[in-house]
């Protein structure tokens, strides 16, 4: 006859592990609920917009995607475009930001006033373009203009010099 059993055997190492496991996932959970309601409504507004499938196919995807976004950029006018985005990055990068403000301030207001002026369609005289250069704000707009002018011709001439010695 078989003998009855005296003492229970623990648990497998593999069913331990995963109680143990559980019990901590549990644990975390209730410790960091909103982090996670808010991580699940993020997830559903992501499917909802099935920007998460799109994500998922380019993970998926992932050395597809590359290897056609690699090839496109190694195309030469990608690398030209590249090139040319970092230098007017560059560029923009040391003009002061106020006097960026108010160059854009000043531009919005000219583009307003050359729309009204063509709406109009009056034809302008030659004693109206000497009378509108006697106006202040004329003379300005005019001389900030010969201004610049006068810059971007020096810095053209310049770049043709230094041009031409390489």
């Amino acid at each position: 006859m078989a003998k009855p059993v005296t003492t229970l055997r623990p648990q497998s190492g593999g069913e331990a592990v995963a109680e143990e496991r559980l019990l901590e996932l549990r644990q975390q959970a209730a410790q960091h609920a909103e982090g996670l309601l808010e991580s699940l409504r993020l997830l559903q507004a992501m499917h909802d917009r099935e920007a998460l499938q799109l994500l998922t196919a380019l993970f998926e995807r992932g050395d597809q995607v590359l290897q056609l976004a690699l090839g496109e950029l190694n195309q030469p006018g990608a690398v030209n475009g590249i090139r040319n985005v970092l230098t007017l990055i560059g560029a923009i990068g040391q003009v002061d930001p106020a006097l960026t403000r108010h160059t854009a301030t000043a531009t919005t207001a000219g583009i307003h006033a050359a729309a009204e002026a063509a709406a109009k369609s009056a034809p302008m005289g030659v004693f109206d373009l000497l009378r509108h250069l006697k106006d202040p704000d004329v003379a300005a707009g005019l001389g900030a203009a010969l201004a610049f002018l006068k810059a971007f011709g020096q810095g053209l001439r310049t770049t043709s010099a230094e041009a031409d010695q390489t």
